[in-house]
């Protein structure tokens, strides 16, 4: 049989454009998922209506079939209808330090949360400094401060007074408080003292022992008394402080009214906060010793920047809010 050559006309399959209804393919609406691929479909519907654990997909074709794009493609469109997962954050466990506990947020939620609580503490950095230098808190901190110091030296004048009406005298030293005998306004020498009269020494050296023994009363009360002045110091500070926090947090807690497991920890953060407000007057205070131009964050006050992290949220998932995520590993 001999091999009959072909013409260039038979070389080529000639399209007829008319037939085939468009004029270029912007006209035509995209086709989407696995073209001629309707058992592949199928299998996808299916298994991605199943809701439980534990099953898979497995997709095999040829390479360049685009298999994976269509995959993700039909993926992402049943993604979007579904509700996206929780967001989740660690934050500070003030009951056990060393475990820090889980928040779960609506998706979305989480990273609002973080900077909220980054805002707190950038707004109180400036705010607890000016309650603590203001005038009304001044006076009220003298006032306790003069109560304190008052009650000393009332103490010790009125001792003093007493000590004058048995002819004694009372005189602080480098050592303390020295009470000796007194005649003609002076003091008695102790080589003078040494030439009264046994009773009249007698009767001297058991007013000086009373003296002594009120002398040490007071003395044993001042711990008492410094410990009373600081525990009205530290009210004073909570209670002007917890004003100042309450404020501050106003905003957050509108923000998450409805998730009772995040204000349930900002009320926590709220009385922690109050109860450490002198941390935002010594971070103030190592600001001002920072040379000029030092970064925020470093030098001297990077040690309270720890501190105050555990008043802060740690982002751990997020998702967006328009629907569930599709997630890609590539093995």
């Amino acid at each position: 049989m001999s091999v009959q050559p072909l013409t260039a006309d038979a070389l080529h399959r000639r399209c007829d454009a008319e037939a085939l209804g468009f004029r270029t393919t912007a006209e035509l609406e995209p086709v989407n998922g696995l073209i001629g691929q309707g058992r592949a479909i199928e299998a996808l519907e299916f298994g991605t209506g199943l809701l439980a654990r534990g099953y898979n997909i497995f997709v095999l074709g040829i390479p360049g079939s685009g298999r994976h794009n269509a995959v993700m493609e039909f993926l992402a469109g049943k993604a979007k209808d579904r509700a996206a997962p929780q967001d989740w954050v660690y934050v500070h466990n003030f009951e056990e330090q060393h475990r820090p506990a889980a928040l779960s947020l609506p998706a979305g939620r989480a990273p609002e949360l973080a900077h909220k609580l980054e805002a707190l503490i950038d707004n109180l950095k400036t705010a607890m400094p000016a309650v603590f230098e203001g005038e009304d808190y001044q006076d009220r901190r003298n006032a306790i401060e003069d109560a304190f110091k008052n009650a000393q030296e009332m103490a010790l004048k009125s001792l003093s007074e007493k000590a004058d009406a048995e002819k004694l005298g009372l005189a602080r030293t480098e050592q303390g408080f020295a009470v000796f005998p007194v005649a003609d306004g002076e003091p008695v020498r102790p080589e003078v003292f040494q030439k009264w009269p046994q009773e009249q020494r007698e009767e001297a050296q058991e007013k000086i022992k009373a003296i002594q023994s009120e002398l040490q009363d007071i003395m044993q009360s001042i711990p008492r008394q410094d410990k009373d002045r600081r525990e009205k110091v530290h009210a004073l500070n909570r209670q002007l402080a917890s004003v100042a926090v309450e404020r501050a947090m106003e905003d957050i807690f509108a923000a998450f009214a409805e998730l009772a497991n995040v204000t349930s920890h900002l009320k926590i953060i709220q009385r922690e906060l109050a109860e450490n407000a002198v941390l935002f007057v010594q971070a103030a205070q190592q600001d001002q010793q920072m040379p000029s131009g030092e970064p925020s964050g470093r030098g001297q006050s990077a040690p309270l920047d720890i501190v105050f992290n555990k008043y802060k949220a740690n982002v751990v998932v997020q998702h967006g809010r328009n629907g569930a995520p599709v997630e890609f590993l590539d093995h």
